[in-house]
């Protein structure tokens, strides 16, 4: 898309799977609500210089990295999965149930013998974060097959996972009977920008967002 006119409005980008409820934003100087009506893609905003889009976090990346869109809003393992080259601006540290950050863990059946990231060498791990997960293993040495899956398969020695428990102590992985093996990865939800877009001297752009 060509981003060469400043005098256009900045596009952002705004996760998709977030609750259709009014939300504020330090980076948004306005208010981003979900109007019935308009194509699921869109967001309607009470800023004329802004054009919100609805995107699927794990796409945001990839689309600010383009130039699709100026700057979003998603998870900094979303950044670490893509591989996608963005300006991380800020950490905006909230979850569902809390301020925290959100780990992607390492979990295993709970009468599993496997104990430590040796443990798996030769084995098959289920998970949605394919390439955050191979980067784990080569750090540490290991050599498994990742398989990209929901969650954890009957064909899977373990699975990498989000804790989703309201402390982040483990307790939803315990409820299915999982064990927790190690921390993967640490996330938090990120303002990310177009590199091109951010470096632009005294960018009108830059200064809507």
């Amino acid at each position: 898309m060509d981003r060469g006119k400043l005098d256009e409005p900045a596009e952002a980008g705004n996760p998709k799977r977030e609750p259709n409820r009014t939300r504020r934003s330090t980076f948004f100087a306005c208010r981003l609500e979900d109007t019935p009506g308009l194509a699921k893609l869109r967001s309607g905003v009470d800023d004329a210089e802004i054009e919100c889009l609805l995107v699927r976090a794990q796409e945001m990346a990839r689309y600010v990295e383009s130039g699709a869109l100026d700057a979003g809003i998603t998870g900094h393992d979303w950044v670490v999965e893509t591989g996608a080259a963005v300006e991380e601006l800020s950490e905006l540290i909230y979850a569902k149930q809390r301020l925290a950050r959100v780990r992607w863990v390492l979990a295993v059946p709970e009468d599993s013998a496997i104990r430590k990231p040796r443990h798996l060498e030769g084995k098959v791990i289920a998970t949605e974060v394919v390439h955050i997960t191979e980067n784990y293993l080569a750090k540490h040495g290991v050599k498994a097959r990742v398989e990209f899956s929901w969650g954890a398969t009957k064909s899977s020695a373990a699975t990498c996972g989000r804790d989703c428990g309201s402390d982040g102590d483990g307790s939803s992985l315990r409820a299915n009977r999982l064990r927790i093996v190690d921390t993967v990865l640490e996330s938090a939800t990120v303002f990310i920008m177009n590199r091109t877009a951010a470096a632009e001297p005294g960018s009108a752009k830059k200064q809507r967002i």
